[in-house]
């Protein structure tokens, strides 16, 4: 007499497709997430290249700014491009601000003299 089949296998069948399913679906997924790591370790290479590009470009223009705003070549060019020269003692004025008067109760107690501080606590 052949066995009874049993009546779960079926069930058994349909549980180890779907796990066969769900073991692919993982193995796909792994295989893109690493190409995207991949891929985005590519794009961060570039980017720190054009980075380390760009310091440089950085460097070699901070060392052409301060080579040329040294005041003899500024010198030199505003008096070849632009004609300027130093002006003449007469052509030099001074400005000197006038002084600023204010009032005795506009002065903070510590800004008053001392000879004057004197006076007033007698």
């Amino acid at each position: 007499m052949p066995p009874e089949p049993h009546t779960g296998t079926g069930a058994l069948r349909g549980l180890l497709v779907l796990l066969v399913l769900l073991v692919l679906a993982s193995a796909l997924g792994v295989a893109y997430t690493t190409h995207q790591g991949r891929k985005l370790f590519v794009e961060l290479q570039a980017l720190q290249a054009t980075r380390d590009e760009l310091n440089i470009e950085w460097g070699r223009l901070l060392l052409e700014q301060s080579t040329l705003a040294t005041p003899p070549l500024v010198e030199r060019i505003a008096r070849r491009e632009l004609g300027m020269h130093a002006p003449l003692p007469e052509q030099i004025r001074v400005v000197r601000p006038a002084p600023i008067v204010m009032p005795d109760d506009a002065m903070p107690d510590d800004a008053i003299p001392a000879d004057r501080n004197d006076e007033q606590t007698r």
